[in-house]
């Protein structure tokens, strides 16, 4: 009974170890790990810590060296995971892997279970040694539970009371990695992007735009406080960051932003993100939001045997695109007056879900080009493509649901993309009512372009604001 007990404590940690890796404080930040999802893969690990000791129970009544082999079995299948994770440690996101590494991976985890039956069946240990090997693991184990505790939940859905009122909406639409030089081509977006190419006919382009930072994680909170701070430093999911006149780091939380402003000034806020934790960072004035995980948390840990062949990464985007998209056209059918509308999209950053002609790979094309390895290039021309058609999708429905004229409609990125200047970042402004366009050369940052807005929302009008 004791044998029986060490080995399902000891496989399930392993088992779990990659996942559990996965969710300490370096990457916390971009998983989205609520506490829902920690509770229930809690009670998934429980359920594995009875199935594997009814496993060996049921061998033991047969006999103690089948319980012996069957122990063998389930400890070598346990360390999957953690090779899984040493992996990632090595080579980075699965889509970065070598091609005969993630060849050999694959192969090698759909043939895992038979070699370890191979080696529990030819393998001639004593119980004796068996168990000292088992013994060995606990103190790593118990040390691996206790680094991989979350110190803190990400908030991933707030709903508050709408407020009732009939100001002019104001979309804010931010495209992850959206590069102005693939973009736009002689100050005029490219005809291979018709969506965005018509959407700049009546509207304002920004040749000069800057986001005043190299990564998403500094950009985000300088469009949303319109403070160029310093310095900012993460801790699990909480931003801290340092104003020029302030010795010490404070809470962005604690600095007035747009959501704040609208919210004073009688709008609702209308989010729909994925990774970044808005909610735990800026959600007090949030009064529809919703945060989905960069990372789909089923990818790891006991999910590694089968993992990138039955769940590659690009799938789960493709869903959280499909939902943050249904869930914006419905609220703009539904409710689209006295609201800001706030979107940050995994567009047209990585991972790579469509094919070139701007659709959505299916499971088998995607889990092919993993292995093909098609130039970042072009795979990029092909996402800029698909990123075209879901922002067609926006501004059609906004036109059907006749808000479109009325609309303060801006659309930016929050970096360039490798290669380029990486703060240099498009921008485009549809004022309401607009019908001509403009290109603006003058420079203009993040802190000014939070300007504009609030002067928006206190004024409802554009006719003297900085832009």
């Amino acid at each position: 009974m004791r044998f029986r007990f060490l080995v399902s404590a000891i496989c399930t940690i392993l088992f779990a170890g990659s996942w559990c890796l996965s969710l300490t404080t370096g990457n916390s930040f971009w998983l989205g790990l609520d506490r829902n999802t920690y509770i229930m893969h809690l009670g998934i690990w429980a359920g594995l810590f009875f199935f594997i000791y009814l496993s060996t129970f049921l061998a033991g009544k047969r006999s103690s060296l089948a319980e012996k082999r069957m122990g063998i079995f389930i400890f070598i299948i346990s360390f999957i995971n953690l090779a899984d994770y040493g992996l990632r440690s090595i080579f980075g996101e699965v889509g970065k892997w070598p091609s005969t590494v993630l060849l050999s991976w694959g192969i090698l985890t759909l043939l895992l279970p038979a070699i370890a039956a191979y080696i529990s069946l030819r393998i001639n240990v004593s119980f004796q040694i068996l168990n000292k090997i088992i013994k060995v693991c606990i103190l790593p184990c118990i040390l691996l539970v206790i680094y991989a505790i979350p110190s803190g939940f990400t908030i991933t859905h707030v709903e508050r009371p709408q407020v009732q009122g009939n100001l002019q909406p104001i979309h804010l639409i931010l495209f992850d990695r959206l590069s102005y030089d693939y973009l736009i081509k002689n100050n005029s977006v490219s005809y291979e992007y018709p969506s965005f190419k018509s959407f700049s006919q009546n509207a304002d382009l920004f040749i000069n735009a800057s986001s005043n930072a190299d990564s998403t994680i500094q950009s985000v909170p300088k469009l949303l406080t319109g403070v160029d701070f310093e310095k900012f430093e993460r801790n699990s999911t909480q931003l801290q960051v340092k104003l020029s006149n302030s010795p010490e780091l404070v809470s962005t939380s604690s600095i007035e932003t747009i959501f704040a402003l609208a919210h004073r000034d009688g709008y609702n806020n209308f989010l729909r993100a994925f990774a970044f934790p808005y909610l735990n960072n800026f959600g007090n004035h949030i009064q529809s939001g919703r945060v989905y995980p960069f990372i789909n948390p089923w990818r790891v840990g006991m999910h590694g045997m089968v993992w990138p062949i039955i769940s590659p990464g690009g799938v789960h985007n493709q869903k959280i695109v499909e939902t943050i998209l249904a869930e914006y056209i419905n609220r703009i059918r539904e409710y689209p007056q006295n609201t800001l509308f706030y979107t940050h999209w995994n567009l047209p950053h990585y991972p790579y879900i469509f094919d070139e002609n701007g659709y959505m790979l299916s499971r088998f094309e995607y889990t092919k080009e993993l292995l093909t390895k098609p130039s970042p290039k072009v795979k990029y021309r092909h996402q800029l493509k698909g990123t075209d058609k879901i922002f067609g999708q926006i501004i059609q429905t906004l036109k059907n649901n006749k808000t479109y004229d009325n609309s303060l409609i801006i659309v930016t990125s929050d970096t360039n993309i490798q290669g380029y200047d990486l703060q240099h970042v498009p921008l485009f402004i549809k004022r309401p009512y607009q019908k001509i366009s403009k290109t603006v050369k003058s420079h203009v940052t993040y802190p000014d372009l939070f300007n504009f807005i609030k002067h928006f929302i206190l004024f409802q009008n554009c006719d003297s604001a900085i832009l």
